[in-house]
């Protein structure tokens, strides 16, 4: 057993003899007249990833460091970058690394001083990214968007997680081009002064990690034109406003009810039989320029009796106190319709049109109006004279 023993021993002390020839070995041209003089490693050394290049740092604390090698592609490609010192304890090197592919490095970095002495080498990988990866992203999503009253909304969906926001363009109402950053966490951009019906464009800034530098975007992209979306008129301002030569009413069926959001049956507007054309009028307690007005016809009578067919919408800010046009201008000229086009009847398409409320749209060019007039040329009915009647009336505004 004491043999045994000794062998063990021996063969432990070999190795240790080995393994110190070895570590030996590895410094020995750091050695000189049996003293280790190599010059202090680079300490702390990052890489921040760009796009065709690569951002180096590290610190020195070492006086006697007069260079640095930057060696990557298994030695192939090198750089050497000189040791400025500034006087002061620890040093920071930053050196940027340009003209590289698309790829993963690993980049060595050596220390040397006006001797030829080297350091231990230091490494650090990173991964530097080109077009191929700008060719995978995708712009942020957009869920929807607006336009009203010269004011465009632009509601994004959820950004990808290297998202580092978006940039818009478009034109102003004065022709003025605008550029505009969003940030990553905005889910809601107003673009204002915007001109309704037009189109932006936009794209997408990403950085591709949290160790990247450089920020890169995809190319513009220029979706439809947000929908134009018009403000509704308050008719808490809406009031009779009856002229000498106004229709007047019937069966308790006042001008008021037209705006009571009520389409039921006896909450209308009726007239008595008159002959046509035949006006009516109506204050809306506001001077503004009219988009569209919105009207249902009874319900119980639709495509007949007294319901609107053939119209036109006046309008004024000073009528004339005696019921005549004068100071009254021509808005528009309207024809109801039925989707169908039957001669007579409807059809379930042609009742949903008309219980959802007919639309009618008025010309860019109107004037500011307060005072509406509906001049009524035919009813549904074709009959003359004839009552005129309808349910509800909604205004909008440009």
């Amino acid at each position: 057993m004491k043999h045994i023993f000794i062998n063990i021993a021996s063969f432990v002390l070999l190795s240790l003899i080995v393994v110190g020839c070895k570590r030996e070995d590895a410094y020995k041209d750091f050695v000189k007249d049996g003293a280790i003089i190599y010059p202090g490693k680079p300490l702390g050394l990052k890489a921040l990833a760009g796009k065709n290049r690569a951002k180096l740092t590290w610190v020195v604390i070492d006086a006697k460091v007069s260079k640095f090698k930057i060696h990557w592609n298994n030695g192939l490609d090198s750089l050497e970058v000189p040791a400025i010192s500034t006087g002061e304890r620890a040093d920071t090197v930053n050196v940027m690394v340009e003209n590289l592919p698309e790829n993963n490095y690993l980049f060595e970095i050596v220390s040397y001083d006006k001797d030829g002495n080297k350091s231990i080498k230091e490494e650090v990988a990173a991964k530097v990214y080109g077009d191929e990866y700008i060719g995978t992203l995708l712009n942020r999503a957009i869920k929807r968007s607006g336009s009203m009253s010269g004011l465009a909304n632009v509601y994004w969906g959820t950004p990808e997680q290297t998202d580092a926001g978006v940039e818009v363009k478009y034109t102003d109402n004065s022709g003025i081009l605008r550029n505009i950053k969003v940030a990553k966490t905005d889910t809601l951009t107003s673009l204002p002064n915007y001109k309704n019906g037009t189109r932006f464009s936009y794209r997408t800034l990403f950085l591709p990690d949290t160790m990247s530098f450089d920020t890169v975007a995809t190319a513009f992209v220029t979706p439809e034109a947000p929908v134009i979306a018009y403000p509704q008129i308050s008719a808490s301002t809406f009031k009779s406003y009856v002229l000498p030569t106004d229709a007047t009413t019937a069966w308790g069926w006042t001008l008021p009810m037209l705006w009571d959001n009520n389409t039921a049956e006896g909450s209308g507007f009726h007239t008595n039989d008159v002959a046509m054309p035949a006006h009516f009028s109506i204050d809306l307690g506001v001077v503004t320029s009219l988009h569209e007005i919105r009207i249902w016809q009874r319900q119980l009578t639709l495509y007949d009796a007294g319901n609107l067919r053939n119209f036109e919408i006046w309008g004024s800010t000073e009528p004339a106190a005696d019921g005549s046009f004068t100071g009254w201008t021509k808005l528009g000229v309207f024809e109801s319709i039925k989707p169908s086009g039957q001669a007579t009847g409807y059809t379930t398409a042609d009742a949903n049109y008309a219980k959802a409320g007919e639309s009618f749209i008025f010309a860019d060019n109107i004037p500011n109006v307060r005072y509406i007039r509906f001049k009524v040329f035919k009813n549904w009915l074709g009959k003359n004279p004839g009552a005129i009647h309808l349910m509800e009336m909604k205004l909008w505004s440009k």
